[in-house]
């Protein structure tokens, strides 16, 4: 038999191999607002992690077996943080991200979901890698020289302004 924290730490072991959570990320705004907003869920701690998991379960259906068992259920805190409606579409996205381990029960966040929702974050504010803002105007150039009085090569000193004297 298997453990509930047992299927986490599965999960986790198993993220390395599951590069195509992006493409769903890619491809529904719902799920990719529900995972940027995941690391801002209050979620619960399993009341009991070395639980066996019952025999009877398929493979995949294993981590709904944890995610039940949390309360309070964190899916109406999620989906008010991500300011989405409670509607059936939402759930669904909700659905994905759970089956296909792009969160986990423990709180914790797939390192390709990461890695996108980081990506995404940068380049909607404009930053670079780097951690240089695009946005921001180019360097100033250096000021020009201050103009000089002698134009025949020799030292030059920066013109002054005169004083005007008044006429008579």
């Amino acid at each position: 038999m298997t453990t509930a924290a047992g299927i986490v730490a599965a999960a986790l072991a198993a993220d390395d191999a599951n590069a195509g959570i992006v493409n769903l990320l890619v491809n529904d705004s719902d799920l990719e607002r529900l995972v940027a907003v995941w690391p801002n869920v209050p979620v619960p701690a399993d009341p009991n992690p070395g639980e066996e998991c019952p025999t009877d379960l398929q493979v995949w259906a294993r981590l709904r077996w944890v995610w039940s068992r949390l309360e309070p259920d964190p899916v109406p805190v999620w989906i008010a943080l991500a300011g989405l409606p409670d509607a059936p579409h939402v759930r669904r996205s909700i659905r994905i991200a759970m089956d296909n381990r792009i969160v986990l029960p423990d709180g914790t966040m797939s390192s390709w979901a990461r890695v996108y929702i980081q990506q995404q974050a940068r380049r909607t504010l404009g930053i670079r890698s780097g951690g240089r803002d695009e946005s921001s105007a180019p360097e100033a150039p250096e000021p020009a020289p201050e103009p000089t009085r002698s134009g025949d090569g020799e030292t030059r000193r920066p013109l002054r302004p005169r004083r005007l004297r008044p006429s008579r």
